[in-house]
């Protein structure tokens, strides 16, 4: 039993004003500026600027329930799908999130790959408790589009006949794609297929016929003389068994095993345990493990022989009767059941063998009286689960590592978030956001039970106008003792001195700082309007495999330090300092002793996105219309103030940073 995860991802992401000196400030001529300023606004008492907020999803399913791999994204007001993480349900179908995602964001659309399908429900934030249930009208991903059952090496196949004499295929693994064969003898209500022998037997009114697709050639065996005269003029089941290689055939209660090869009956039987009214129509087939399922108008019942074949007890499985009237039945490799409808325009159904929950699956414009299948075997996929980690190759990220399966993001699978920073603290500052930017983009790599054993963030580092050298650092909500090292570090000032695991050295392990760099100077090496560096990328590697619920990205607690002074570090507001801090600075400036002025107006701000600076000088309230809104309504209005939206942006006078 895999254990019930607490996926915890935040989307955060950080600005930080001040200036390096305002004497040395260029005022911007090429546009004219507002008299309005951030001084102007109404800071609402306890404001803390957030542009995230923190919800709780439970995804739960009660059709096709199990151990499934789960997605969720960011459902855009534009319609664009932002991936954010993906994991495995418990065995029962559940799991919980906790997730951050922007106030403005107002739906979730998860998808859900089970039993070869891709489902998906879209989730409206109304609360901060947001519950998904997957169940029997839960819409298909089309699939054209869907990932859940992707095969280059071997596909299953449905064949099909019915009663006007027609035989073609539908291809399980190329979008039901239907192949079209020679038609047969007559018009057929029950078929098989022979793997081992790569033939089809079918029966015309009680004459047992075989059927090679690639001639399309028929060949009759028999006529039939079972006990049952049900049987002799015709019946609606037949399977062939592989363990014995028998017909198995059937037409209500009436039974009979036969020999292919020359129509003779091996044993006449009878079925116990479904009611004339829930033994209709209908089919059956074996699984994998050897088990007789049929599927008829009762619903779907598990049948066993007794020691001499000669009775078959029917267990029902589903709680209901089935809602339409059924003609075929046969299962792919993957023990899944599908069933075919009594209609001129034949719906393809799958089903559960545990529960009997289904899902239609299309409309087939065609009509189907009877199913039998093309089942790949363990040899047509050597290597399937290579790592043998319990992710199937096509669903797992590190199909060759078996620590390795899954990947989550901050603030997305191709997005950058921003710290930004600037560099006067604790004097006021320009509030023009625009002295260090730091693009970050958070991966979290976890295993095939959900538990994180690495994480990565790529970094791009960017400036418009600063003059003092900053270092960049964040402290974590876990004890050092769980890290086995961090990589990746820029550290060339000497402000900063790294222990043996790559952390911060001089820090209580209680609450370890990672250093990301310590000074940006170094790394911009890309000048023009706004300079920037290369990407690198940060790696922390756990000694064990974490459950998520110990590293929220939403308590780490990022900060600069200015001009190669570790104890001059500027937070976010109301989060607090590090040890190494230099407790005075809050007292010597406009700091009123957690990162925000008497005022209100903060050193820190965070919102999910790419961050395009204003231009020098020239305050955020000029260059985000509705920045002063989104502040004065405490974040409930205009809590998309920095997203490209028709009236959020003065774009004249900011500088668009529309490369990655």
């Amino acid at each position: 039993m895999r254990p019930l995860n607490l996926l915890s991802i935040s989307i955060v992401l950080f600005l930080l004003i001040g200036c390096t000196n305002e004497k040395d400030k260029e005022i911007n001529t090429d546009d004219p500026i507002s008299e309005g300023s951030i001084n102007d606004v109404t800071v609402p008492s306890g404001f803390d600027y957030k542009t995230t907020k923190t919800i709780y999803v439970k995804v739960s399913s009660s059709n096709f329930a199990g151990s499934n791999l789960i997605t969720a994204y960011l459902s855009t007001p534009a319609g664009e799908k932002i991936k954010m993480f993906s994991g495995l349900s418990d065995e029962n179908g559940v799991l919980n999130m906790e997730l951050s995602v922007p106030t403005y964001i107002d739906e979730l659309y998860i998808s859900k790959q089970a039993a070869g399908l891709e489902f998906f429900e879209t989730a409206s934030i109304a609360t901060e408790y947001v519950n998904v249930e997957f169940d029997v009208e839960s819409e298909l991903v089309p699939f054209e589009a869907s990932q859940a059952r992707k095969s280059n090496t071997c596909n299953d196949f449905i064949y099909v006949v019915n009663g006007n004499g027609e035989f073609f295929s539908i291809n399980l693994d190329n979008d039901l794609a239907i192949t079209d064969y020679p038609d047969l003898s007559g018009g057929s209500f029950a078929a098989t297929y022979d793997r081992e022998n790569n033939i089809i037997y079918y029966d015309v009114k009680g004459k047992l016929y075989s059927y090679v697709k690639e001639t399309g050639t028929s060949t009759l065996i028999a006529s039939l003389n079972t006990s049952s005269n049900n049987l002799n003029d015709g019946y609606p089941r037949m399977v062939i068994n592989p363990s014995d290689g028998y017909l198995y055939i059937a037409a209500k209660e009436d039974f009979a095993i036969i020999d292919p090869s020359d129509g003779s009956v091996v044993k006449n039987a009878r079925i116990q345990g479904i009611s004339g009214s829930q033994n209709g129509g209908g089919d059956f087939d074996f699984s994998s493990d050897g088990t007789l399922y049929q599927v008829s108008s009762g619903g779907m019942f598990r049948m066993a022989f007794n020691s001499d074949s000669t009775i078959i007890n029917a267990t029902r499985i589903s709680a209901d009767n089935f809602p339409h009237y059924l003609t075929g039945v046969t299962i792919d490799r993957f023990d899944r059941l599908y069933a075919s409808t009594n209609h001129s325009n034949s719906k393809l159904i799958q089903m559960d063998i545990n529960d009997g929950s289904y899902v239609i699956l299309r409309n087939m414009g065609r009509k189907m009286n009877d199913l039998s299948s093309f089942r790949c075997t363990e040899e047509d996929f050597a290597g399937q689960d290579a790592d043998g980690d319990g992710v199937v190759d096509g669903f797992d990220l590190y199909p060759n590592d078996s620590t390795r399966a899954f990947e989550s993001y901050t603030p997305g699978e191709n997005g950058f978030g921003t710290y930004a920073f600037e560099d006067l603290y604790p004097a006021k500052g320009d509030y023009d956001f625009n002295d260090i930017i730091v693009h970050y983009r958070h991966t979290s790599v976890s295993n095939a039970d959900n538990k994180i054993v690495e994480f990565k963030t790529k970094y791009i580092v960017k400036t418009v106008q600063s003059d003092l050298p900053s270092g960049f650092a964040f402290e974590l909500p876990i004890h050092a003792d769980s890290i086995l090292s961090v990589t990746g570090s820029r550290v060339t000032a000497g402000a900063v001195t790294l222990d043996s695991k790559g952390l911060e050295s001089g820090i209580a392990p209680e609450k370890p700082v990672v250093v990301a760099f310590d000074d940006h100077f170094a790394l911009i090496s890309r000048p023009g309007k706004i300079s920037k560096s290369d990407e690198f990328e940060v790696v922390i590697t756990f000694t064990e495999p974490i459950d998520p619920s110990s590293l929220p990205i939403g308590a780490f607690n990022p900060f600069i330090f200015i001009n190669k002074d570790r104890t001059k570090e500027v937070h976010l507001a109301n989060f607090p300092t590090t040890s190494k801090f230099n407790q005075s600075l809050q007292t010597d400036g406009v700091d009123d002793g957690n990162f925000k002025t008497a005022e209100g107006h903060p050193w820190a701000i965070h919102l999910p996105h790419k961050f395009h600076p204003p231009k020098e000088a020239i305050d955020i309230t000029n260059a985000y219309s509705n920045f002063e809104n989104f502040v004065e309504s405490s974040g409930s209005a205009n809590s998309n103030w920095y997203t490209d939206d028709t009236g959020n942006r003065v774009e004249s006078k900011m500088h668009l940073d529309n490369e990655e």
